[in-house]
């Protein structure tokens, strides 16, 4: 009997092609492009309920659920770009020269 009791043979890491596994893994082909461009906006979700409802087909629960999930999350979204704005400009400030130390809690 083999090592591996049975199992598939360990192959190692298999993030290339699994024809070359020589293969370095594949790059973004649009290294500009961020996760941001996939977002969807106010209007697109409000026009995915109203499709539904344009269609003779009541909002189901689910789609219901699932577009007040998808809202909350472009929400969210919206409040981290603007944190990551803010704390990208407080970065920049000159006169915001803070050392860590006053910003550390004392004992």
């Amino acid at each position: 009997m083999n090592a591996n009791n049975g199992k598939q043979p360990d192959r190692g890491n298999t993030a290339g092609s699994s024809k070359d596994p020589n293969k370095p893994p594949r790059k973004n082909d649009n290294p500009g492009s961020s996760k941001d461009d996939s977002r969807l906006t106010k209007e697109q979700l409000e026009d995915l309920r109203k499709g539904a409802q344009e269609k003779g087909k009541p909002v189901s629960k689910d789609m219901q659920e699932l577009l007040a999930r998808m809202e909350k999350t472009r929400r969210l979204n919206e409040a981290m770009d603007m944190l990551k704005a803010s704390m990208a400009a407080s970065d920049d400030d000159p006169d915001s020269d803070h050392p860590a130390e006053e910003w550390e809690t004392k004992e």
